[in-house]
């Protein structure tokens, strides 16, 4: 970006300045850098060319909180604490409390240090001031953070007590109950709920506590409460994912308040309009539980047969192929894609996809899909006119590759898809925010970790690689699988958000079945990326074998775990 390019200018220009004795450049270049740049390499530079060249001229305490405020956002706590000790001891150093405060923030920041991020808040917060409040609220999340969930909750409450009218007391109010349905206290965190939406009915976390109020009541036994507010909730949503797995739950809580044949409606209702998803699979589940006739996984599409329709790659995108350049002819063809489909008016997104399909590669190809393909198509099974539809939406690449360790690892096949689609889009050089690298995401650490359990050579360079990310993250996936006894629900919320926590949320939630267990992950992000993976899952494997490929959906939630498993 463009402070980036001017933090390398100005690092280049401190030291041909320096060289050229050009002291005022030099000094201002420096100056800029201990204040603008991240306190790395370029940072560590410009602080020991300041002190040589304006040693008369230190930086002051408010510089030095800034440098430790960008230590903390870099993870480097230790250095930041450094930094506030010279701030401190600057001849003219912040105000106390400010100093205070970001001693508190810095140690709230690092893993393993909340116990003590927790005593710095509550210190602050001890002293009447504009911030008191929020300095409690910090003090509450700290003793969260550390596990001392008991006392968070109790300070939380305190919280909104004492601040009963700010922002601080709506968040502490609502995490208090939140916190009740971590730790399945069931009763108390539906009336925890009940008092933040009566408190709060507009409140910032509304949503939020409205959707576990519900959960809350469904685990907890208050059925018919649960049904009403399930019902509630799935009408009100406009997303017909989140609909469906809300109908499915609220045929949970009709069926143990009495009401059989509401229930048997709910989730026939839920496989007729949501075909092939996982909340459908669930619902098929229950409906056979309830020796209930199978219902059709999805209504048969149309018959009536499709025209032949001639697809050739362009002559440099085929010599490419040829070659074994996919990438080279995916992007040629992308630079052509209104040439090559020129003679093909009213179908060009049909023929894109079969040319990108002759390549091996997906990521082009789903684009194209999801652009041009409907999800009324997809509410029916393939048929001679939409089977290039579903292919395109839910693409095979690499599968020579994809087979060897769905062999190699005794995976489901589709399984290594159903991620690979929600994980990158099927683009080999996708890269996170996180670091996440490839067509599964794997984390560089974790594949270095997976690599030597498995004896293969790595290099973090070559994560892009199809071949070495497949192999890699099938083999994390397969652990995973293993861990939790076969559970691929639970091994997908394990890949998205580490087996430690899904262990911890599975213990916590024994007893309840696995539709369940899976709304009350405590992460919206990892609820979505289970539902997702999940009914991609569903349609591989149907588009695999047709309905008797379904993958069985076992409603009891495994206890325990076969093997233990580092965290990665």
């Amino acid at each position: 970006g463009k402070d980036a390019t001017e933090i390398a200018a100005r690092a280049l220009r401190l030291r041909l300045a320096e060289s050229a004795g050009q002291k005022a450049v030099a000094v201002e270049d420096a100056r800029f850098l201990v204040l603008r740049a991240t306190p790395g390499d370029d940072g560590k530079a410009a602080l020991a060319a300041l002190a040589r060249l304006d040693p008369d001229r230190p930086l002051t305490g408010k510089e030095r909180l800034g440098r430790a405020d960008k230590m903390v956002d870099q993870g480097r706590i230790d250095e930041a604490l450094a930094e506030l000790d010279l701030a401190e001891r600057a001849a003219l150093p912040p105000d106390a409390d400010e100093l205070a405060w970001a001693r508190a923030f810095a140690r709230y920041k690092a893993r393993g240090r909340y116990d003590q991020a927790a005593a710095l808040f509550a210190k602050i917060g001890a002293k009447a001031g504009p911030r008191q409040a929020e300095a409690l609220y910090y003090a509450a999340r700290s003793l969260s953070r550390a596990d001392h969930d008991q006392e968070a909750a109790v300070a939380y409450r305190a919280v909104a007590r004492k601040f009963s009218k700010s922002g601080w007391a709506d968040e502490s109010l609502y995490l208090a109950a939140r916190l009740s349905l971590l730790h399945a206290s069931w009763t108390e965190a539906s009336t925890g709920y009940g008092a933040y939406l009566r408190k709060f009915p507009n409140g910032k976390q509304r949503d939020a506590a409205t959707y576990e109020r519900a959960l809350a009541l469904l685990a907890g036994g208050q059925f018919a409460a649960a049904k009403a507010e399930l019902h509630t909730l799935a009408a009100a949503t406009s997303s017909a994912s989140e609909g469906a797995r809300l109908r499915e739950l609220e045929g949970i809580a009709a069926l143990k308040s009495g009401d059989k044949s509401a229930a048997l409606a709910l989730w026939n209702d839920v496989v007729r309009g949501s075909p092939l998803s996982f909340a459908a699979s669930l619902a098929r589940q229950r409906l056979l539980g309830e020796g209930a006739q199978a219902v059709p996984a999805i209504d048969p599409g149309d018959a009536r047969p499709s025209d032949p329709l001639p697809v050739r790659l362009p002559p440099i995108a085929h010599l490419y192929h040829r070659l074994g350049l996919d990438g080279d002819a995916e992007t040629y063809l992308r630079a052509h894609e209104r040439d090559a489909t020129s003679d093909l008016t009213g179908r060009e997104k049909e023929a894109l996809c079969a040319m990108y399909g002759d390549l091996g590669r997906a990521a082009r190809s789903y684009r194209v899909g999801v652009d041009a393909v409907s999800s009324a198509t997809l509410m029916h099974a393939p048929s001679p006119a939409t089977e290039w539809a579903w292919k395109c939406v839910y693409p095979r690449p690499y599968l020579d590759k994809v087979r060897e360790i769905e062999a190699r690892e005794a995976l489901p096949k589709g399984l290594i898809y159903a991620v690979m689609r929600q994980e990158s889009a099927y683009d080999p050089d996708a890269l996170s925010g996180a670091r996440a690298v490839g067509l599964l995401q794997l984390m560089p650490d974790t594949a270095r970790k997976v690599a030597a359990e498995g004896g293969v050579p790595f290099d973090e360079k070559s994560l892009r690689s199809p071949a070495l990310n497949i192999d890699l993250g099938g083999r994390y996936l397969a652990k995973m699988l293993r861990t939790f006894k076969g559970s691929a629900p639970l091994a997908a919320a394990a890949y998205n958000a580490g087996p430690r926590a899904v262990r911890r949320w599975a213990e916590r939630l024994k007893g309840q079945d696995l539709d369940v267990w899976a709304a009350l992950i405590p992460f919206e992000e990892t609820r979505t990326y289970v539902n997702k993976v999940m009914s991609n899952f569903v349609r591989y494997a149907y588009l695999e074998g047709g309905e008797a490929a379904l993958p069985e959906v076992e409603l009891a939630l495994p206890l325990g775990t076969k093997e233990e498993t580092a965290e990665y």
